[in-house]
Parts: structure tokens; sequence; C-alpha cells
């Protein structure tokens, strides 16, 4: 682990060193822990937003591997956008700290977490390994039931909006479209 932190600490000082001094993106700069929270983020910070994913489609987020470019990227980063209920525990913590950016701990404005309004489910009551791996805060894969996708959509649009108040509006217009298109989905 220290020698992981030593690595990702040593990557963070490349670019810091390498960045123009004031240089400030005219866009959110947002990096969500999977591609599919990347893109729900797309469709609604729209023209407003830069979004990257730190773990592939291919990758179980549980074990996303720790890659020193990530640390940079949330150095910078105005937003990180995750699935919670501790979901990203084995990598997101880590990096985080690394990377030294207060505005993406916990409880601060640039920290969303998309299952602020998801009901925890599958909460064990029993904590053991004796059937396997167990999510101690209830089950994180909600966002594999396309109806969480209204919580998740609500959760992105707030964050964007504490960060961006002057596009909150844009943020919500755009919330609106695709929980509509995600309803009509449903329906069919």
């Amino acid at each position: 682990m220290n020698r992981i932190k030593k690595l990702l600490s040593a990557a963070l000082l490349i670019p810091l060193v390498l960045a123009p001094a004031g240089a400030k993106s005219a866009k959110l700069r947002i990096v969500s822990t999977t591609p599919d929270l990347a893109d729900v983020t797309k469709q609604i910070g729209g023209d407003y937003v830069e979004v990257d994913s730190l773990a592939k489609g291919t990758e179980d987020v549980h074990a996303v591997p720790q890659r020193p470019s990530f640390v940079p990227r949330l150095h910078r980063a105005d937003g990180v956008v995750l699935l919670g209920f501790e979901a990203e525990h084995a990598f997101l913590p880590a990096l985080l700290d690394v990377a030294q950016n207060p505005k993406l701990l916990r409880g601060k404005i640039g920290y969303i977490d998309c299952s602020e309004d998801v009901t925890p489910v599958d909460v064990p009551t029993n904590l053991t390994r004796a059937e396997g791996e167990q999510h101690p805060m209830g089950n994180p894969h909600y966002n594999i039931d396309p109806r969480k996708g209204v919580n998740i959509a609500d959760a992105i649009a707030r964050g964007l909006s504490r960060l961006d108040p002057d596009h909150a509006a844009d943020f919500d217009k755009n919330r609106q479209a695709f929980e509509k298109q995600l309803q009509d989905k449903i329906v069919e």
C-alpha cells in the first residue's frame, strides 16, 4: 500500500509542474467511477462538462486497478460521480487521499454520490465471508435496474448544479429529457 501511495504521489507531481498557472477550464471536469455514470453525467451536463471514467466497461467495479494516471485526473477534477454504498471501497478512497483534492471528499461540493436517494436492498444482518463477498451498506449494483436511472440522474443534476449554479436550469432540463427517455424505454 505504501508503494502504491508513493507511485501515485509521484504521478501527481508531473502534471502539477507542467500545468500553466491560473489555467481554468470553462467546462466542469468530472471523473466518474464507471462508464455508465459517465454517460449519464454527459447527458445531463451537456456542453458544460468534460467527463472521464476511471473504470472500463469490462472491469469489475470492486477491483478496478489503480493506475497512476487516475491521480492527476482526480486532482484536477471539479467533481467525482460514484455509485456509493461502498461499491468503490477497494480503490477510490486511496486515490482521493493521494489526489489531494478537498472538493472531492465525502460531504464536500464535488462529491456526487448517486446512491443518495436509493433505498438499500440486500443489507446483510450478519457479516461473514461464508457466503462470499458481502456489501455491508446494501447491494451497490442498483445501477443495473433501469428504474434507478431516475435516482442516478437526480443525484448527478443536483451535484452539477452545486458545482455550476449558473447552468442549473440547463442541467435540470437535460435531466428531465433523460428521465423521459428512460421512462419511455421502460414502458416499451
